[in-house]
């Protein structure tokens, strides 16, 4: 996944051009984001996305929030 990846699937969560609201007064910067989740495909899926977090990086409560909002399937 890239950054303009990142900017396309969480437009909604963006506070500006640089960082992806994460809920709670936390951001994340889109470039940390994206080499984070770089082995994830463009257009990743929720389960995708949870199994490269693999319960350590603590974004599971934000992509359950994408999925319940229906960014992420």
């Amino acid at each position: 996944m890239t950054k303009n990846d990142v900017i396309m699937i969480f437009a909604s969560k963006l506070v500006d051009h640089e960082r992806i609201d994460l809920g709670g007064g936390v951001t994340v910067d889109i470039d940390v984001f994206a080499t984070l989740f770089t082995d994830a495909p463009a257009n990743p899926t929720y389960a995708q996305l949870i199994a490269i977090d693999a319960g350590v990086m603590g974004y599971k409560p934000f992509f359950d929030q994408c999925k319940t909002e229906g960014i992420l399937l």
